[in-house]
Formats: C-alpha cells, structure tokens, sequence
C-alpha cells in the first residue's frame, strides 16, 4: 500500500500498522500466491482488531478502564466493550456491504456502524456521531442512514430494524415490522423525506414484496400491517409505486392468506386506495372482483370493516364500480352490517352504504333490505363519526320516496329532530343535512314529524336557524316552521313564545327578496289557521304584507295575497283595519287577480263589509262590484268561494 506497492505502508486516515515478519527466502508461484493471500487474511483481521480497538477506547476511558482496556482492545466484541458491541454483524457471515451491496475484498474493506451493527463499507461510513445508550461519549463511526437518524433524534434505527426483517429468524422479522408499524402509525415524521430516502437506499419495498410471497402468515400478517401504515403516506406511496410486484402480492394474500393475512393486507389496499392513482392501479390488477368476493363471504367483523373502507374508497370515482356491487347484492350484504357492536365496523359500512345509495337503483335495494330499521338507532349514536355516516346515508334514502316512508314509520325523525339540539351539531353542512332530512320526512308524514319535533322542543332553535347565514339552513328552517307549527297547538305556542312572528315580521322588512319569500311562505301557511292568523297581525306582520301585494316580484306577491287573503279570512283583522285607505284597493284588486286561492279570502272579506253603507260605496267605486259579477261565472269552478261569496254579492246589489 506504499509508495513502493508493498504491504508495509498504511492509508493515512488509518493508524500506524506494523508490517508482519516475512521469511528470509518468498517462495515462487504457487506458494507465492498462498503466502500472499494468507498474508491478506492477517492484515484484514488485524487491521479491522485494531478498528474496533480504537472505537472501544473511548467507552473503555470513560468506564475507568484506561490504557490498559485500550491497549487491550484486540478482545473485539467480546471484550470490555461488549454493551457497544452487542448484536453488531458477524464478520465472518458478511460478504457485502449492508447498504450498497457492494461485496467486500482486500481493498474494499469492512467497517462495522456502531449504531446499527451492521457491516458497510468505507463510501457510507465516513461520519461520526455520538450514539446514546452505548456507553460512548465521543463520537464515532456510523453509516450514512444512521447518522442522519442520530442527526434528526428518529426513536427507532431503520437500518437494524430492516436487518431483522432480511434474517432467517421469524420471530425477529415479526418484531421488526412491528416496531416500525408502530411508527409509522403514531409518528407523522416518519414520512420525512430522509427517512423516506433510508427505505430506498435499503430496498425495502423489494424486501417488503419478498416477504409477503415467501414468508410465514404471522411474518406476512406483520408486514402486511406495516405496509398498511406506510401506505398512509403520500410519500410512501410514490416509493412503492415502483414496485411492480408488490400490488399483485397483496392481492394475493386478500385472496388466499390466513384471516390474520387478509386483515393487515385489506388494510394496506385501504390505505393504497386512499388516492386517485392506487385506486386506478387496483382496478387494472382486478383487485375490485378480488375485494367483492371477501365482502360477499366473510363474517369476520375486522375483514368486513377493512373491505367496506376499499370498496368506498373504489366508489369515489365516477366509474361503474357501484354497479357492480349492485349488480352482485353488496347492498344487502352491507346492510346486515349495520347490526354489528362494533362502532367502527358501523361507520365504514354507514360509509360505503351512503356512496352506493346516491345510485337510485341502490336506494331501491337499500329500502328492500330494512335499513331503516337498524339505520334510525345509529342516528342517535353516542359516537359523533357514526352519527354522521348514518346522517349523511339517511339524507341519500330521504331523497327517495319508499325509503323515506320507512323511515319515517322506524321513527328517524325523533334521533334527527334531537339532533339539532346537540352540541356536536355544529357543522352548517350537518345541520343542514339534519334539517333538509326533516324537510323530506315531514312531506312523507306531517303528524309524525310534528311529534317528533314537538316531543324535544325544537321550535325555538329551528326560529333561531331562520335567520342563519347559510341560505340553505335558513330556508330549510322557515320551510319546517311553516309546515310544522300549523295544525300544531303545542308547537305554535313554541314559535309565538320564541318570538318566531317577530323574527318573520323582521324578515318581510329585511328588503332581502330571498328572506322575504321565506317569511311570506311562512305566513301564507301559519295565517290560514285563525289563532295564529290573529298572532300574525298582533305581530306587526299586516303592513308589511300589505306593501309586498305591489312588490314587482311575481312570487313575493303571490304568497303576500295569500297571507293576506287568510288574514281577512279569518277575520284577524278589526273594522278600523278593513276599512284603512290601504287595505280596500287590495281587496278589490284580488277579486280580479289571476291568484285564485286569494279571491275566496277576498271576497270573504268584502262580505263582512256589506252591512256598512259607507264602506259598500267604497267598494262600488273602487270597482268591486264587476269583481264579484265575475266570480260568480266562476263559481262551477271554484266552489271553495261559493259560501261567503253570494251573501257579499247581494249586498252590494241592494
């Protein structure tokens, strides 16, 4: 290694190296080809004694051990160094260097990390660090992995567990993956992009891929469980994109693995197909016929829930995926689910069933299989998630008509209506979901959805949602007040006592045409009740509703003749009212008006104003009487005048 080429001289980077005694006469040939490879060997193992020696030394000082230990360092491993050394590599089992593959000769010499213990070479082993728990305070040599996880304070060393996982032991395998299953699961650093670059610079995914073809269930049961939590990570993924194998031995465990095997490896393809890109790789392998048939023929509750997870997952896509589960009868098979005590089976099902029945022909298969019956318990669910995946299937199955009956008649209108009292109900797309249900149910049932709200005192908080900022939850609110108190004693005490005609009054003076059309359809539903009638205009809801009848909106004067028509109807409204400047011409102008349902109440009205001379010569010169003339040809056609009308008309003739 001289200047000279002989074996006397030493790398400067190497301490000083004694040149072995050599006999007088060298042998020619043969002999001097097995003289010097003998020589090699000598150098090699003296060489790497006086490497670990000079690592020792330091954990020897700091022990008390002094010179002497140092001095006695050629003991190796099992010297007085032993912690530090424990489970390092065995020389003579290594042939390549444990990072690079590269295999080692006289030249390319064996270096041990001592941190990991595995034998590297030079190239990947230049830095130093301090490793803890060693019994070594100075810093010393570590492959380049190790030294970046030492760097960073990573909890677990990579290099030693993926050591493990190539060794012949099982056992030692099954630890491995555990542990840094267990990592990757709790510790979002593990997808740090150095760590990530560890795992491809010591070919895991090829070793990953191996062992799951080759390995024992429980080693392959591990893996599959770690692959999972990798498999979480976007990074992770793109690593093992590249793995070419890796998809088609997961696939084959979910096929023929052991319950265990198929748990962790159903798991992994949930985690695969959490993106766009897994899923796509998943449907070119098949993997969607592979993954129905396991949801078809499993009760094991683990393997459901993991199925569920994929399945939902392939269904996000605009793709005939869900036809093919409906086409097979997974609705029905995902339904029995739904019984299960296990809250997190409950979830991934009430998931996978809300994607499916945003299909018509899924929600048919959903109603004929009884839903409704375990799905209105799970609306009333202590666990917030299952709350939420049972609202969100419960508002596809509301959409249609079969289903929301039987919803209706399993009482899911009593979990929902409570629902709006929750404090977990804070989200204005779960409040809106809960009151566009409640919408949908009170169309199939009005008495039934009345009770149910009426039962948990809701009225009061529906008034306050009246005047939400999402247009969504205040429509859906002012729609279910309007449908809800009429016909209702106790609730309409609620919305008088909650000040909800105030609130309407507030809406029709808002100038907002939207909130003003809510308030109106409100009223124009509220006001044909007399009770109420007369609590609308002791309100100060009269004079807006008056001004809204000239509004140039169509719709808006429309419901504001109907509120008023009831109004007179009902006979909410005083002498003094009905003979205002204001309120004749309105009369007059709804007996010619093309709003059908406001001409009964008008003329009703007009009737009662008969007997005063004065006000009958009003209505002569506002030109009531063609007015009424006209209804009368009307009469075969809209009998529900016929009561009030001719006694209004034959007043005004006399």
């Amino acid at each position: 290694r001289g200047g000279g080429g002989g074996y006397g001289a030493t790398p400067p980077a190497q301490p000083s190296r004694p040149t072995p005694p050599r006999a007088a006469q060298q042998p020619s040939g043969g002999s001097q080809l097995k003289s010097d490879a003998e020589l090699a060997r000598e150098l090699a193992a003296q060489w790497d004694a006086e490497d670990e020696a000079a690592a020792e030394a330091p954990a020897a000082r700091s022990r008390g051990g002094g010179a002497a230990e140092a001095a006695g360092g050629g003991g190796g491993k099992k010297g007085a160094a032993g912690k530090q050394t424990e489970g390092w590599a065995k020389d003579d089992e290594v042939t390549q260097c444990f990072l690079t593959g590269v295999k080692f000769t006289l030249v390319q010499r064996k270096h041990h990390c001592r941190y990991c213990g595995q034998i590297v070479c030079a190239d990947v082993s230049k830095k130093t660090a301090k490793v803890p728990g060693r019994g070594v305070s100075e810093a010393v040599r570590v492959c380049d992995v190790c030294y970046e996880q030492l760097e960073r304070g990573d909890p677990v060393c990579i290099a030693k567990q993926v050591a493990k996982l190539r060794s012949e032991s099982e056992t030692a395998r099954q630890q491995a993956a555990k542990e840094l299953a267990n990592w990757a699961s709790m510790d979002p650093q593990f997808a740090d992009k150095g760590i990530v670059h560890a795992f491809e610079a010591l070919r895991a995914p090829e070793l990953l891929t191996e062992l799951l073809q080759t390995a024992t269930p429980d080693t392959q049961a591990g893996v599959a469980k770690l692959l999972s939590a990798m498999l979480g990570y976007d990074e992770y993924r793109e690593l093992l994109h590249e793995e070419r194998e890796l998809l088609d031995a997961i696939l084959a465990l979910v096929r023929s693995g052991g319950t265990e095997s198929k748990v962790s490896a159903m798991s992994a393809l949930a985690s695969l197909t959490a993106s766009k890109s897994g899923r796509s790789e998943v449907r070119r392998a098949k993997g969607l016929v592979i993954v129905l048939d396991v949801l078809l023929n499993t009760s094991h509750e683990p393997l459901q829930e993991a199925t569920c997870l994929v399945l939902a997952n392939l269904c996000e896509d605009p793709t005939g995926d869900w036809k093919q589960l409906q086409q097979n009868g997974a609705v029905f098979s995902v339904a029995h689910m739904l019984g299960s005590a296990s809250a997190s089976l409950q979830e991934a099902a009430l998931t996978l069933l809300a994607m499916l029945c945003s299909h018509k022909e899924c929600r048919e298969q959903a109603a004929d299989s009884g839903v409704a019956t375990s799905l209105t318990p799970l609306l009333g669910s202590t666990k917030p998630d299952v709350q939420r995946a049972a609202l969100a299937l419960a508002q596809q199955l509301c959409a249609f008509g079969r289903a929301a009956d039987a919803l209706l008649e399993a009482g899911a209108a009593s979990p929902l209506a409570a629902m709006l009292l929750s404090p977990g109900t804070g989200s204005s797309e779960v409040v809106a979901a809960v009151l566009e249900c409640l919408s949908r149910l009170a169309d199939s049932g009005l008495t039934q959805a009345q009770r149910a709200v009426r039962n948990v005192g809701a009225v009061p908080h529906l008034i306050q949602l009246m005047s939400h900022q999402d247009g969504r939850i205040s429509r859906f609110a002012t729609s279910l007040v309007s449908s809800l108190c009429p016909g209702d004693v106790q609730n309409a005490e609620q919305l008088f006592e909650s000040g909800g005609l105030v609130l309407l009054s507030e809406q029709l003076d808002s100038g907002d045409e939207r909130a003003q059309l809510q308030a109106l359809s409100a009223l124009s539903q509220l006001s044909a009740e007399p009770v109420q009638a007369h609590a609308i205009v002791e309100n100060g809801c009269l004079t807006s509703t008056l001004q809204l009848l000239e509004h140039p909106n169509q719709e808006l004067r429309a419901y504001a003749a109907i509120t008023f028509g009831n109004l007179c109807s009902a006979g909410a409204l005083t002498p003094a009212q009905l003979q205002h400047p204001s309120v004749l011409p309105h009369l007059v102008a709804m007996l010619s008006s093309s709003n059908a349902l406001a001409k009964g109440p008008a003329a009703a009205a007009i009737a009662s104003m008969a007997n005063q001379p004065s006000l009958r010569q009003s209505l002569h010169e506002l030109g009531g009487l063609p007015g009424l003339a006209a209804l009368l040809e009307q009469l075969n056609h809209q009998p529900h005048v016929s009561e009030c009308l001719p006694a209004g008309l034959a007043a005004l003739l006399e």
